[in-house]
């Protein structure tokens, strides 16, 4: 063998080049999944008003004037459901807080009706929302503590009635410890990390990591399944009671009636693993009245040589003998009718391969010869003498190329 044929022969087939794009593609799949996986992840953390900012993501100063646009609203409308809806975003100790805050502003420059709605909020609120009396009365403790250091004592009185009214308690002022990595309440004696957001960069990293790892299995799982396929292909035994030269492969099939999908195919090669074909059988589902009655297979074969398919309708006694059903089938190119009977065989020839086939088994419907009950083959493919292959290239007709 020259040089060149050797090359070609290491090619890979077209059918190894659908693999491996189809591999390409689900790996890509999986990839943008993930990207997009993460960015969804990180919009629906994320509720945006058509009008602008959400106010959670507003400044400090500018959330401050808006819950007290809230508040004062209420005091307008005494809508609580409203108030509750446009405060949904802030956590309770952040409500609490704006609320008190408020509360006290109002009684200390003595617009007590005010301070007194806003309490009547605050109240319905926390029935709603079932705050917990522990964090009310950290919250208060640290406004009381705010207010001492400045001596605003009206606001001290404001904010203790304000507590007073929500859980009957009046809460000692107190002021937390903090350090860089965590913070020290006095009023609860425990200590937590300070609350951080994750960036829309972790979302996307991590998606990433998983879209990686995923394909690296799927990888992994599809190199040894295709080194099993490939084993289990060389350690089949060619079994071959003719004469000459044997099959360069053989192939097997076998329908039951119980199986409503029969559509089996197989890639044909030769010793070098050159792509040279398919060759496949079904269920001719135009003809069968249901799933389990079958009338007649398509046996087919493809050449990869003059890329043509050739066709042989495998038929019943009863369907084979209606010659309309006969004359139409045998109408379509490349295409022939067979009596199935057992033991029978026949030949499928194309431009470069050779097929026999031998029914190994076949049996009807109890009652009648019209449909399949069971049936099997086995396929012995030859390469035609004379013909010479072009392996890694293939041959193109003519009309195909006007």
């Amino acid at each position: 063998m020259s040089t060149s044929e050797t090359n070609e022969t290491k090619k890979p087939s077209f059918q190894q080049a659908q693999r491996f794009l189809v591999v390409g593609a689900l790996v890509g799949l999986l990839f943008g999944c993930g990207i997009g996986a993460g960015i969804v992840s990180y919009q629906s953390s994320r509720v945006v008003y058509k009008g602008g900012a959400y106010p959670k993501e507003l400044s400090a100063n500018y959330q401050e004037h808006y819950l007290a646009m809230v508040v004062d609203s209420y005091i307008v409308n005494h809508q609580a459901d409203w108030a509750q809806e446009r405060l949904k975003s802030f956590d309770t100790a952040a409500k609490i807080k704006s609320l008190a805050d408020r509360s006290a502003t109002y009684a200390a420059s003595g617009r007590t009706v005010e301070a007194q709605m806003t309490n009547e909020l605050a109240l319905a609120l926390k029935n709603k929302e079932k705050w917990n009396a522990q964090t009310i009365k950290t919250v208060v403790a640290q406004l009381t503590s705010d207010y001492q250091k400045k001596g605003a004592t009206p606001k001290v009185e404001a904010v203790s009635a304000f507590s007073n009214l929500l859980i009957q308690e009046v809460p000692v002022a107190v002021t937390p410890v903090l350090t860089a990595t965590k913070v020290i309440s006095p009023a609860t004696g425990t200590t937590t990390k300070p609350a951080t957001s994750a960036g829309w960069s972790s979302y996307i990293y991590g998606c990433l990591i998983f879209s990686v790892i995923v394909a690296a299995i799927f990888g992994v799982l599809y190199y040894f399944s295709e080194q099993r396929r490939k084993a289990m292909a060389k350690k089949k035994e060619i079994i071959y009671e003719g004469e000459g030269t044997p099959p360069i492969t053989q192939w097997q099939s076998s329908y039951k009636i119980e199986r409503d999908q029969y559509n089996e195919d197989f890639e044909i090669q030769n010793a070098e693993g050159a792509f040279l074909g398919n060759i496949g059988i079904e269920k001719d589902q135009d003809s069968a009245p249901s799933p389990k009655q079958v009338t007649d297979f398509i046996m087919w074969v493809f050449d990869a040589t003059d890329i043509k398919t050739y066709n042989r309708f495998i038929m019943t006694e009863k369907s084979y003998n209606d010659e309309d059903l006969r004359a139409e089938l045998e109408a379509e190119p490349l295409s022939q009718v067979v009596l199935a009977q057992p033991n029978g065989n026949f030949t499928i020839e194309t431009t470069a391969l050779r097929v026999e086939v031998k029914i190994d088994e076949m049996e009807y419907i109890e009652g009648g010869n019209a449909y399949f009950n069971k049936f099997s083959i086995t396929a012995n493919i030859f390469l035609r003498e004379g013909v010479q292959l072009k392996i890694g290239q293939m041959d193109v007709p003519d009309e195909l190329t006007k």
